[in-house]
């Protein structure tokens, strides 16, 4: 059933309780990402791991709202330096997201960029270069190179070859790649 018409049959057919606990899960997210935001992540982790519960509970594991909460439960521990959690949270992410949407989805790509970033955070750089590498080359056959997902994923990726030992060498293809434009 289209996503829209969905939200129309459970307005009309949910009760007002099953409503106020519908808007009472995404006030939670909201809080959730508003504590990220302030770089308040324990507490929205605090927000985030009970919120992921009940929405697989409410929902299912494979709804929509829950891979969103468990990137978002992904996103606060790779932001409060526990890469290996979110890496593992991220990693079983892509794996659903790819069964469920597949590989050229928006929200699958979204997702391998996130791993990426946190290989960056976590001092990984050149698995984070090359997990850049290859969603580029994705997003630009994808989405075409012009769209913003896929100049901000080259973006990203010069900035990950900053962090090489070696910046100048990244420098130096950055100026030949402004040049060639």
């Amino acid at each position: 059933m289209h996503e829209r018409g969905h939200h129309v049959e459970v307005l009309t057919t949910k009760p007002k309780e099953e409503h106020a606990a519908s808007e009472q899960i995404e006030l939670f997210l909201s809080v959730g990402q508003c504590l990220i935001a302030a770089r308040r992540y324990e507490a929205a982790e605090e927000v985030l791991a009970p919120l992921l519960a009940d929405r697989a509970r409410v929902f299912g594991p494979d709804h929509p709202t829950v891979l969103v909460t468990r990137g978002h439960l992904a996103k606060t521990m790779g932001l409060s330096g526990r890469h290996e959690e979110a890496l593992f949270i991220f990693g079983r992410l892509l794996t659903d997201r790819t069964r469920l949407l597949g590989p050229d989805d928006e929200s699958t790509l979204a997702t391998r960029g996130n791993i990426a970033l946190v290989l960056l955070q976590a001092g990984r750089v050149d698995e984070a270069i090359a997990m850049y590498e290859a969603l580029l080359a994705d997003r630009s056959e994808i989405l075409g190179e012009n769209h913003y997902d896929t100049i901000a994923t080259e973006d990203n990726l010069w900035s990950a070859r900053l962090m090489l030992p070696n910046p100048s060498v990244a420098i130096d293809a950055m100026i030949d790649r402004a040049r060639a434009l």
